[in-house]
């Protein structure tokens, strides 16, 4: 009986992990001439922004790779790392750069660089995005 319930506490806790609590995200992709931005929200219950992530993904030239990553490196580094988010820059092996940007709410717009509020909700935040260029989706 006691292993049953084990297996049935375990499970339930897996069944919440994978549906996320009542989490939301939202991920909006902005295609641009040098890469793309893939920024990506997630929203608590009450469609709050409580995290995210912007991804940008640059596209350079094999003989400019490591000098571009480097200078990438420092200068997103310098300016995001003291004000709380968490910086990763790296290359995928294809002259491609990825930079990744994580963030709480609180830093929502010092990531994003713009007036994005994180007290709006989720069909605000889609709406500004797309009227910026962005394509974006829920789920």
């Amino acid at each position: 009986m006691v292993k049953k319930l084990g297996y049935c506490l375990v499970l339930s806790f897996l069944v919440l992990m994978v549906s996320g609590c009542g989490k939301n995200e939202l991920r909006c992709t902005k295609n641009e001439d040098i890469g793309k931005q893939i920024v990506t929200f997630n929203f608590n219950k009450k469609e709050e922004v409580e995290s995210g992530n912007i991804r940008y993904e640059v596209q350079v030239d094999s003989e400019e790779l490591e000098d571009t990553k480097e200078t990438l490196e420092k200068t997103f580094k310098e300016t995001f790392e003291e004000k709380g988010i968490t910086v990763k820059v790296t290359d995928n092996g294809n002259n491609m750069i990825v930079i990744t940007l994580d963030f709480k709410a609180e830093n929502l717009n010092t990531a994003m660089g713009s007036n994005i509020d994180k007290d709006k909700d989720i069909k605000a935040i889609k709406k500004e995005l797309e009227s910026n260029n962005y394509t974006c989706k829920t789920s």
